[in-house]
């Protein structure tokens, strides 16, 4: 009896370990992450840095950055800073603020200039944050109906001309190319800074480590 239940445990552990070297065949069959979330760490103010954050995802062609708020506050300045990449990035090529209630574009579609022209706090930083473009949002109505607030997000999309997009997210992953953020109406009625802090994991990867972990406490239940 008791080799028989060893016997099935060895059998387990060997249809997990299979499993498992599968996922890592298709992470690297996959090659790199084409798609990854950032979060935003404070330069300024008490910025929300639990709430708001960024997805990039694209493919050698273009890149899109889409920001994302899901609590305190409205967004209501993008500055990007390109570094020594900023020969590469011209205009953007779309800002997709079809969302009701937020307003970076106007009705020919033109955006709207970030205002202050630089992230407030950011000429303070070791590294100086110089921002090569900025956005901001149609201030007719109020900051916080035309900013990105809750639940609500924004789009901007580049066209990548001599840069490919995995040099793009190492760029981000390594702090050459920076994003801040200056966030308004928060809670206490004041305003705040953040810049774009180190990415979270890839999404295939994100995808292939819950399973990986299913696999494994389906596993030790079973025993």
């Amino acid at each position: 009896m008791r080799n028989t239940i060893t016997a099935v445990r060895a059998s387990r552990t060997m249809r997990l370990t299979t499993t498992a070297l599968l996922l890592g065949l298709l992470l690297l069959a996959a090659g790199p992450a084409r798609a990854a979330t950032m979060g935003f760490e404070a330069v300024e103010g008490l910025f929300p840095t639990g709430s708001i954050f960024m997805d990039v995802d694209g493919n050698d062609d273009a890149a899109t950055f889409t920001l994302r708020n899901t609590g305190d506050g409205a967004i209501t300045a993008i500055y990007f800073d390109w570094g020594a990449m900023a020969g590469l990035f011209g205009d953007p090529s779309n800002v997709d603020d079809s969302l009701p209630g937020v307003t970076y574009t106007d009705s020919q579609g033109d955006w709207y200039s970030a205002t202050p022209w630089n992230m407030p706090g950011g000429a303070g930083l070791d590294d100086p944050f110089v921002a090569d473009f900025g956005l901001g949002p149609q201030h007719r109505g109020g900051v916080p109906n035309n900013g990105i607030g809750e639940a609500e997000f924004l789009s901007v999309t580049w066209n990548l001309a001599g840069l490919d997009f995995q040099t793009l997210l190492n760029a981000m992953n390594n702090g050459e190319i920076r994003v801040g953020l200056h966030v308004q109406s928060l809670a206490d009625g004041s305003s705040a800074s953040g810049i774009s802090a180190t990415p979270i994991q890839g999404t295939l990867l994100l995808l292939s480590s819950g399973l990986l972990g299913l696999l494994v406490f389906r596993h030790r239940t079973r025993d």
